[in-house]
């Protein structure tokens, strides 16, 4: 390209910009919107019949925001189905593969899954039976849920350690914590936990007696029958 095309081009950018800037914004917008006499055309005062029937258009305008707003609803109130299991940790919402230690967890979680799926919450007046037996059985397996952690909290079982004659033995205890509490001649699990978990970290030594020795006997001479 030659230098005479390179003017050439400079020469109709720059007038197409002086073109383009001698149009005000108003006169801009005017172009590109419609124009006062269309949209005065639009209107039910219109002199002129518009293209479509402006009352039945809003009329029809109204009944689907209407039905927009009841499905929205319906959404917004129908929770989504519970899983098809009885694991308790999953009905409840929670992590069933690193279920929550702390019983706290588990009654937030009851609580929020009472109120998305209670009854009274979620059915309307025109509910079927058919919908109302579904929203009780949702309702009773959250609540048969919330029993069993409930229940199984209630028992503790402690796992723990001891060395019996310098041997490691596992035991495995299942006590109610109510009788455990009251029972004034417990016995101190926590302390006997706490202690095999230090003797597994610190392994006592065994004593000098408690060693094994070769004994073999030995004398100054032969001994005399």
């Amino acid at each position: 390209m030659t230098t005479f095309h390179n003017l050439l081009w400079l020469t109709l950018v720059a007038a197409m910009l002086r073109h383009a800037s001698s149009y005000s914004y108003q006169q801009q917008v005017n172009y590109y919107l419609p124009s006062n006499f269309d949209q005065t055309h639009l209107t039910r005062k219109s002199p002129r019949p518009p293209t479509y029937p402006p009352r039945d258009f809003e009329e029809n305008e109204l009944l689907f925001l209407e039905e927009t707003h009841r499905l929205v609803n319906e959404l917004k109130h129908t929770p989504p189905p519970l899983p098809m299991t009885n694991n308790p940790y999953a009905l409840l919402g929670l992590d069933w593969l690193n279920p929550p230690s702390d019983i706290t967890t588990v009654h937030k979680a009851y609580k929020r899954m009472a109120k998305r799926y209670h009854p009274d919450l979620i059915l309307h007046a025109d509910a079927t039976p058919e919908e109302q037996h579904l929203a009780n059985k949702n309702f009773a397996r959250i609540n048969a849920a919330y029993e069993q952690l409930k229940a199984k909290e209630s028992k503790e079982i402690l796992d723990y350690i001891v060395y019996v004659d310098g041997r490691k033995v596992r035991r495995h205890v299942t006590i109610k914590s109510e009788s455990y509490y009251k029972d004034p001649m417990r016995p101190n699990y926590e302390r006997i936990i706490a202690m095999s978990k230090y003797r597994e970290k610190y392994p006592r030594k065994k004593l000098w007696f408690e060693r094994k020795h070769s004994y073999e006997p030995r004398h100054n001479g032969e001994w005399e029958p």
